[in-house]
């Protein structure tokens, strides 16, 4: 149910769904980020949700932050955050 409200957050209100985002627990974000990503560009919703997933997904939140957000500097802070030996 909460992925479904995010999701259909991010053609009504995006901004809303950035706060769905950070508030719920019980969705998969990895499927979210890549629909942020390639049916709606919402670059900062894909990069919170590759965050949130964790792991290998924080190879892709650093792409997005270098690639699509232009943020260095926000990356370098990322990449000592979270302490991944390949990011």
């Amino acid at each position: 149910m909460q992925h479904l409200l995010i999701s259909n957050a991010f053609v009504t209100n995006p901004e809303k769904s950035k706060e769905y985002i950070n508030r719920f627990e019980d969705y998969e974000p990895t499927s979210l980020a890549v629909l942020a990503l390639t049916e709606f560009q919402l670059y900062e919703h894909a990069f919170l949700l590759y965050k949130k997933a964790g792991g290998d997904n924080n190879l892709q939140a650093i792409e997005i932050l270098l690639s699509q957000l232009n943020d260095y500097d926000r990356a370098n802070e990322f990449c000592k955050k979270v302490k991944h030996p390949k990011v």
